[in-house]
Parts: C-alpha cells; structure tokens; sequence
C-alpha cells in the first residue's frame, strides 16, 4: 500500500504505480560456481496485480500484490520446472524481492498477472482432494562431516542412534502427526533419509533400520559405511492423527562381538490425499497429474469471502489468477493471504558494481560494526605498510547481498564482490580484504544459541583422509579465478567481533598496540617458541621428536639471527604428579613469558579449540590471566583445530585470544580443523621467511596477511587452506625500524673473569655510520645455549634421542648512554666453567638509530676455556633502601629495594641457586628468586638494584635475608630486620599495642615501647604507685614501632626513687581518635 511504502521511506506522490516492477532471483544459496561475470543475469521480472493503477496515482486504498516462495521448501514449489527434491538454504529462508518505478525506455511494459476464466460452465467432475507431501525435519544435532556425492548435504540431523549390546531392545524414537487436511482412509507414502556413521568389522552390514506407521512394519532397508540410506514405504492407510516410529533394531554379529550400530535420522517426508479445505484461509496443493480436461475444484472452510484469490503458481514468477469462481453451500475458490516483504526503515541504495571504486584495503563488514569499521578504514587509510596513501573501502554485508546476492546472504556474493573489483575497478585490484564480524555454523539458528553469523565463512571444504570429515575457511573469498583455482589473489584476515564492544577492542585495541608500538622494550624484538614433548600424557607419542624438531629447524634455518629468542619446551618441565595429566610449571612460565611480551608466540604440538598439548600448557580457562594488554602477539598455533571461529557458545582458542581486551593476541594463525605436521609445519616456516625478506635483517618487513597470502600460495594442500588468520590482514610488526652494529672485528673470544669493553655505534639506512642519534643503549649479553635431550618414540618402534637448545644465561644486562650514535658496554664475564665454548651473543637495543626510531644491534660473542688473571675475593654489598618520610616502616605488598654493588658485578646467569639473587623470609618457606628484577644503574656494570614484594605477614618485626654473588663466585648474605605493620583505613579507630619498657628493671635510662597502627601523637604519663605524676614526655609517633627514652629523673631533673612506677601511653590520631595502655617499669638504683 502507499501507507507501506511511506513508512519504508518512500514517498509516493508521483510515483506512476502503472511502472510499478517486481523482480525476484533463483531462490536458495548462489552457487560457488557462479562467477560475477559469467553469471546470467539473476534478476527476473515478475508478474504482479496493481489495483488503481489507471489514474497514475498510488492512492491509499490502492494495492499491489506480488507472490513470492521463500528460499526453502520443495523444488517445484520455488520454480517452475523445479525438482521434487526439498531444497533448504543453509543461510536464510526468507526470500528478497526488488520494486521498482520509473520510465525505463527499452524495456517492455511492466509485467502484470493474467487472468483465466473459473466460472464452472460444465459438468466438469468435481475434485475436492489433491495429492499432498509434507517434508518433516528438525536440525538439533549438528554432525558436517555427513557428505556424499550427488547428495544434498545434510550437516544437521533431528536424532541420534547408537545401538549396542547393552540395548538388547534397539532403540526406537516415535514421531507422532496430525497431517493438514489429510483424508482419512487415504492412502499414504513415507519417505525416511538415513545416515550411517561407522563401520562394523563383522559379517552383517553397518546399519540397519525399519519404519513403522502406526505400529505396521512398512520398510526396512540396510547400509554399510557413514553414507546415507533411504527406506520408503507406500499402499499403507493415513488416518489423518498417524504415528511414525523409526527404529534401529539389535543386531547380533558373532564376528563382532562388540558391534555398534551408529546412525542419524535427517528428515522425512509423508504423501498422501489431502482435502481442499483451507487452514486459516490458506490453502496450497498441486493439481493431480492423472488428470486431464475440465476439473472442478471445490473448496471448503474459507471464513473471509471478500477478498479471495485463486492463483495457478505452476510457475511463480508468472502466477494465474482465476476469476469467476462461485461460492454455492460454503464453498468457494481458493483464498491466498500474501505478506508484505519490505523490511522496516529506509531503503539503502548502493553502487558496488561502479567502476570508479578502487580501494586497496576493503573491509567486508556487517552494518552493526560498521562505526568500528569507519574507524579502522580511517587508520588504515594513513597506516599501511608499502602504501603511502592507500584507498581504503568498506561494504557492509547487506550491500553485498542486495547487488550480488539478489538478496541472499552467504559466502558467494562476497566473493564475487572481490572478483568484481578485481576485473572491473578502476586502478590496482585489492591487496587486503578484512572481513569484519563473526561467523557461525548455525546460521539459522537451529540450536537456540543466538550465535550471529555476521560475515558467513565457507563451509563446503571437505576431505575424506584420515576421515570423512568437513571443514571451513576463509581462503574462499581469494580464489577469484573461478572453478578450481588455488592460487589466492588477495590477502585475507578476519575481526570475528560478535558486537561493538569486541569490534572496538579487536580493532582498534589490539591493532594500535601491536603495530603502533613506540615503547622502548625488547619485546619487540622477542619470539616465545613453544614446542609439545615426546609424550601424550603417561603414553608414547606417535610422532616421537617431531615437534621439537620442527620447531628447532623453525628457529635455527627461518627466524632471523637478531630476535630474541624465549623458549618453553614442554620437555623440560614436570607432570604435576604421577597421573601426568598436566605440567602446571610449564603452564606458569608460558602465561609469564606471554606477559611479557613478545612480537610472535609460535606452537608446534597436539591442541584443541580450547587446550593446546595433552599436557594443558595453555587452556581457555587461562585467558583471564593474561595481562599483556600494551604488548600483544603474533599467534601462530601450527596445531589442530585452534582457529576454530564459527563454534556456537564460545570460540576457540585463537579467537578468544583476540577478544579479550586485557592481553592476548593481536593477531592469531591457526587451523580451523584437523592437520597433519609436515604441512603445518612448511607453512609455518615460509610464514616467517615471507615476514623478512631481507633476512636475517629485521628492519625490512612484510604485513601478517600477505606473508600468509603468499606461503598458501606456495603450499597448496589441504593442510594449509585450513589456516585462517584471525586479525587484520594489514597489520604490520612492531620490530625495530633502525640499526646498529658492534665494534669487535679484531675479538675472537674472551676470557672467563675478564673485564669486556665491547663498543658499537648506529648506522643509517643505507649502513654508512649516524653520528647524529643519542639517548639509551639496552645492552644485553647471553652466554652459549644450553644443550638439551629428549628421548621419543622412533621409527619402528625404536627409541630416539634428540638434541635441542634453550636460550642460555645471561651474563650481562644493563642500560648504557648512547651518544653521537655510539655506545660502550663493560661487563665481567663468569667464570663458571659452563659458560665457556659455543656461541653466545651481544644486543642492543638503541632508543635512536638512523632516523628511524628504535634500533637493534645484534652480533655472536665467543667466550675461551682460559680464566683471566684478574682477582677478586670480595662478596657483593647488599644494603637496604628504607622507605622515605618520617613513617620507616613496612607492610604486607610494599616493595623492598636492594642496593647490590660489586667491582665484577652480580652474577645474573641462574646455572644454580649459587648464580642467583634470592630472598628467604623469616628464615623459613621456599626462597623467592628475584634475579629477573635486577637493573643496574644507568652506565654502571658495578652497582644496581632489585626489587622484592613483601608477602602477607603478621604485624611487628621479620627477618629479611638476601643471598647474592658476583661472577667470579663470591657470594653474599645480608639479613635485614623490618618492622611491618597492617595499614589502616580511613576511619579506623587508634590502637596502641606492645607497650612495655626496655631494659626492665633499668638503672639509668629505659626505652618506653609503643606500636601504632597509624601515625598520630603519643603522650607518656609516667607515675607513683600512689597516683603522684612524676614525668611527661611527649613525641610524634609513627605507625608501627615507636621508642620514647625516659632518663630516670623528674620533671624537675632529679633522679626517682628505686620502686616500681606505672607509666600510661596515649596515642591521638590526627582526627582526635584516642587509645591508652598501662606499663609498669622497676627502677632498681
């Protein structure tokens, strides 16, 4: 109606409603095979009825009506011509029809409905049932990897079978009907679609099966192997209130003594005569194909006589309307109701197919993150690496469908959207598609889980080895070459944000963080490897030493000499206890070393969607503890089924890493399914090799998509299409941009116990040496890796060992000037013998290099068998900084600083608890290890601090002891004695504790004690047994341990009299909160 279109925000005055067209499209999913520009044209006309039309006015009580067949129900239903077959899309059921107005010159006049004449003339005979089929299904059990060829694929099953011989009776599921109109006494036909899942290794088939109508055996049928199997049945009676039952019956199998019967009902279908007696006046049936010439139809239980429509819809883009239809005893034709199809609000009119747009990056968003989106588009538009001034589009979800998708939601329209800009934009094709939203597997929500399927995945890929199994990926959406092209024409990363919040942290959170980063810290420079044992819990692995021997071909041929290396082998870590189901220890140090920081975090190893190693290195449940939020990693999990983004309730863990707004990952790669070692770990390595290309320099990078773009490309199997990268395709690394070198071309190796003077400078970008850059040098020397083993299953059965390598000690670690663009190091090497021989290396990260912000200079540094003469017999000089201001006391969180200073510095290399810095409280527990927190004053290899937290202790005094030692083997250990008091709160009441005097009995002076749980002015009243006021004395005190000498005298300076005297503490708060204690003291003479 007008009403309609005005409320959609059309206006209708002067709008011929005579140039009134509808349009409409092939119904259900656009096939994959349907490219942009070799597809038909998929709009079609179709033929509609305008009421009024002949004023040229759309009036209000004008009408247009249009008959339209959703995208889900039986072929012929949804297309003239259409199959017997129920057809259902996997996406959305309703269907988009198009109106348009206007003058089009060329095209013919606009379509209407015809009419035919129903005027019963004849003594026709009368027909008053129809033959009718019902499709029955319910989705609640998802299984996708039920495909056959030539079959629908059925990814959703209504139930469940599994029958062994525990169930002596099988299983049986009734279903119980009331057909539509059904004619009792009919005759009926079943339909039941089966599916098999597994295999029996015995003599009798897989699967077996019998349909029941109303308790009668009707079919039976058998299968073998997880394919489907149909059972049909016909000639038995419909008693309009039926019951079907499915059964899958015991079966013995003496070769199978442990058979299981394993299958899934997807639907079925029930036929049989129906009347022509309309439901809620609606009424839809095919005419009798055994029939021919005149018919009558007479139809029954119409309630509205007024507005009745009988329409032929044998092809329902050209649908027939009978006309002179008699009503006589209550009967009458048949009555249609049609829904108006407009979405509510304005419509939004777009033009994707333009030539004039040509973006670089575009992000394929859905319209409810389009402001995070707008937000993206405007970084990326001055922030992408190679581009000085890139093009940056956006086309939301519903665009795409309305121009590509003749309405219809799914993967197709937006590929062919890629395709189109490919060929016919104006300028360069995209480089970057960044598909903003989440996706789901149950984009209808058949489940109740209310997942949205913002920007839908593709979901067709399936592979038959080592299991028929299906999987998604996102690498559909660059394969715009048409029907088998492998080769990925565009970079692809998605932001799986389900909402605004997750939109904002994913993009612009995480995305700032990474690439944005300017902190001078050597995470920037830092890969944490992480690599699964030889074991699957208490059992032998299968695949023996493969992951750590992937993992330290990764490190030692692929990652760059220059990064940092921090490594967490589950090989070197300890079950929690003999059911070795986890290694916690390795947990901590993982979740420690992410918080860290560091530019990648790689896996090698057995995982899940939510845990990754049999041994639980890392869980979802461990996401909260990440605390990384200003550094956040690269991901690559080269593992199974980590990327999972589509799962329904939570995502997996790749996903979640990327959500969470306090740490985690900035991006994540990882595979959506099940993948082999050797594919993954190809991939992995050609990822990294592709992120340098001037390796081993690390100043020339390539952004995170297309270096994935271009290792799928250059190993297409299965294994790899799996991978999908989770996180914006364009994101670029945060590693330093400038360079240095180190001076040492004439030092071959040094001496243990030898002073080093190593010296380096910054160079600019084309190496000739900066004179320019000043500020700080971090300077970091590391000793010689440690050699490791570890032993696992081999081939044959045979046990082999491997060797690998953890990063070794660190022998220095301290900030030096850099000025000019030069810097010098000093530092004493160990003299532990365990350092000497190999290779170790020297870095510096330079605040300025070159012109380009932060540096990194990165040489090897060998250390001799020899011990320099040089001597030192002197421990380590420990002191304790105590807190400033008048309140020198501590309490339970404060932080502890030590001052440890040594003429051949402190000894940082951890080879044992005699080369570590280590705090034991109260001279009991576990010694706390601090050697981490050690910093040495700026330009000083001598003398630096660290820092230790006070744990929850009791109020009053405590020991405190530190052990340290220098390199050459001196140790030391300082005890500290602390007074701790419990901080009150605003508000909180005086307490006066611990009062008493010290010495007592005393001769000449006492110390009268007092603890304060806050600061506040203390008066001791000092008197006779009789009550006689001898003394005053008077003094700030502060909170925790106080002492107020009293000399023995008067007040009027002479000595008192031997005997006991009572002396009375009062403590005011500033508030004037007051408390007091009584002592006694005993003067002897």
């Amino acid at each position: 109606s007008a009403a309609d279109l005005a409320t959609a925000g059309i206006p209708v005055a002067g709008v011929d409603p005579a140039s009134f067209r509808i349009f409409r499209t092939t119904p259900g999913d656009l096939p994959e095979s349907v490219m942009v520009d070799t597809a038909p044209d998929s709009l079609r006309e179709c033929a509609i009825a305008v009421t009024g039309e002949g004023d040229g006015v759309f009036d209000a009580g004008d009408r247009l009506y249009f008959y339209a067949t959703g995208n889900t129900g039986f072929g012929y239903d949804l297309k003239r011509n259409g199959s017997t077959n129920y057809e259902e899309s996997q996406y959305q059921d309703e269907e988009a029809v198009w109106l348009t107005w206007g003058a089009y010159p060329g095209l013919p006049p606009p379509r209407r409905m015809t009419t035919r004449d129903a005027a019963n003339v004849s003594a026709a005979p009368v027909i008053t049932t129809a033959p009718h089929r019902v499709h029955y299904e319910e989705n609640r059990i998802r299984d996708f990897n039920s495909m056959a060829a030539n079959t629908r694929w059925e990814r959703w099953f209504w139930w469940s079978f599994s029958v062994d011989r525990s169930k002596p009776r099988g299983s049986k599921i009734p279903f119980p009907l009331v057909l539509p109109g059904a004619q009792a006494g009919g005759t009926g036909t079943v339909f039941v679609r089966m599916w098999g899942r597994g295999i029996s290794v015995g003599q009798k088939a897989d699967h077996y099966a019998n349909v029941y109508w109303d308790r009668a055996l009707v079919a039976a049928d058998s299968a073998n192997f997880s394919l489907p199997f149909d059972l049909k049945a016909s000639g038995f009676t419909v008693n309009a209130a039926d019951t079907v039952l499915i059964e899958v019956p015991p079966v013995v199998d003496p070769a199978d003594p442990n058979r299981v019967d394993q299958s899934e009902l997807a639907w079925f279908e029930v036929g049989y005569p129906r009347r022509l007696s309309a439901i809620n006046d609606t009424l839809q049936f095919a005419a009798d194909s055994t029939l021919g010439g005149p018919v009558a139809y007479v139809m029954d239980g119409i309630t509205d006589t007024t507005a009745v429509w009988f329409l032929d819809r044998t092809d329902p883009e050209n649908p027939i309307r009978y006309v002179n239809g008699a009503f006589s005893t209550g009967a009458a034709p048949f009555t249609l109701t049609v829904e108006d199809s407009l979405a509510p609000g304005p419509p939004k009119r777009y033009a994707l197919l333009s030539t004039a747009r040509a973006p670089r990056y575009l992000i394929v968003a859905h319209p409810s993150l389009l402001a995070s989106a707008e937000s993206l588009a405007t970084y990326r538009a001055t922030h992408l690496l190679g581009f000085a001034a890139p093009r940056v589009g956006i086309a939301t979800t519903d665009r795409i469908a309305a121009q590509l998708g003749g309405g219809s939601q799914g993967p197709v329209p937006i590929r062919n959207l890629l395709a189109y800009a490919r060929l016919h934009w104006t300028g360069p094709a995209p480089a970057y598609v960044c598909l903003f939203g989440d996706a789901s597997l149950d984009p209808k929500n058949y489940l109740g889980f209310g997942d949205p399927d913002l920007v839908p995945t593709y979901s067709n890929y399936y592979e038959v080895f080592p299991a028929l199994f299906q999987w998604v990926s996102d690498d559909f959406y660059g394969l715009l070459d048409g029907p088998g092209d492998q080769i990925l024409d565009i970079a692809v990363g998605r932001l799986p944000a389900k909402n605004a919040a997750e939109a904002s942290t994913i993009s612009r959170v995480k995305v700032l963080a990474y690439e944005g980063a300017t902190e001078f810290d050597s995470w920037r420079a830092r890969a944490l490897l992480c690599a699964d044992d030889s074991k699957k819990r208490e059992s032998d692995d299968p695949l023996g030493n493969d992951h750590v021997n992937q993992m330290e071909r990764k490190d030692r041929l692929h990652l760059p000499y220059p990064i940092e290396r921090s490594k967490v082998y589950l090989n070197d870590y300890a079950f929690a206890d003999t059911s070795q189901q986890s290694k916690p220890a390795a947990r901590d140090d993982f979740i420690s070393r992410i918080n860290q920081g560091n530019w990648l975090v790689d896996y090698i190893g057995h995982g899940s969607d939510q845990i990754i190693a049999d041994e639980q290195v890392f869980r979802s449940s461990d996401i909260g503890r990440l605390t990384n939020a200003t550094r956040p990693s690269l991901f690559g999990f080269f593992s199974c089924t980590v990327g999972q983004f589509d799962a329904l309730g939570q995502g997996g863990l790749g996903e979640l890493l990327l959500k969470t707004p306090a740490g985690g990952a900035a991006a994540s790669i990882a595979a959506t399914e099940v993948g082999f070692g050797f594919e993954s770990t190809q991939l992995n390595d050609d990822i990294v090799d592709r992120l340098f290309p001037l390796r081993p320099r690390v100043d020339s990078t390539q952004t995170v998509g297309v270096a994935l773009q271009g290792a799928k490309n250059a190993h297409v199997n299965t294994v790899a299409r799996k991978y999908v990268l989770l996180g914006d395709p364009g994101l670029s690394l945060p590693m330093p941009r400038g360079r240095g070198v180190w001076e040492k071309a004439p030092l071959d190796s040094v001496l243990r116990g030898d002073l080093v003077v190593l010296r380096g400078h910054t160079i600019f970008p084309d190496s000739s040496r900066d004179t320019l850059s000043s500020g700080t040098a971090r300077i970091q020397v590391q000793g010689k890796p440690f050699d490791r083993t570890q032993t696992g299953l081999g081939p044959n059965g045979t046990r082999q060992t491997v060797h690998y390598f953890v990063p070794g000690p660190i022998l220095f670690r301290g900030d030096v000037p850099l000025s000019s663009g030069t810097f010098e190091a000093r530092f004493v090497v160990p003299v532990d013998a365990r350092v000497a021989g190999g290779t170790g290396q020297l870095r510096a990260l330079l605040s300025a290099a070159g012109g380009r912000g932060v540096g990194l200079a990165v040489d090897s540094l060998r250390i001799g068998q020899g011990i320099s003469s040089r001597t030192d017999v002197d421990p380590p000089v420990i002191t304790l900084l105590h807190p400033a201001g008048a309140d020198s006391t501590f309490r339970s969180g404060d932080r502890l600083t030590f001052v440890i200073q040594d003429s051949s510095g402190v000894d940082l290399t951890r080879l044992d608890n005699a080369h570590t810095i280590f705090v034991i409280v109260d001279d009991r527990g576990t010694p706390s290890e601090v050697t981490p927190g050690f910093a040495y004053d700026v330009g000083s290899y001598t003398r630096g601090t660290v820092g230790f937290t006070l744990p929850s202790l009791t109020e009053g005094l405590h020991t405190i002891e530190i052990h340290a030692s220098d390199p050459v083997g001196n140790i030391a250990v300082r005890t500290f004695v602390i007074d701790v008091h419990a901080q009150a709160l605003p508000g909180d009441p005086m307490q006066v504790t611990q009062v008493f005097n010290y010495p007592n009995p005393f001769e000449g002076t006492t110390y009268i004690h007092a603890r304060l749980n806050q600061g506040g002015r203390i008066h001791v009243g000092i008197y006779t047994v009789a009550g006689r006021r001898v003394r005053d004395l008077v003094s700030d005190g502060r909170a925790g341990e106080n002492y107020l000498p009293w000399d023995g005298k008067d007040s009027q300076g002479e000595n008192v009299a031997i005997g006991v005297y009572l002396f009375r503490v009062t403590a005011e708060s500033p508030e004037g909160k007051r408390a007091s204690v009584v002592g006694r003291a005993l003067r002897k003479r």
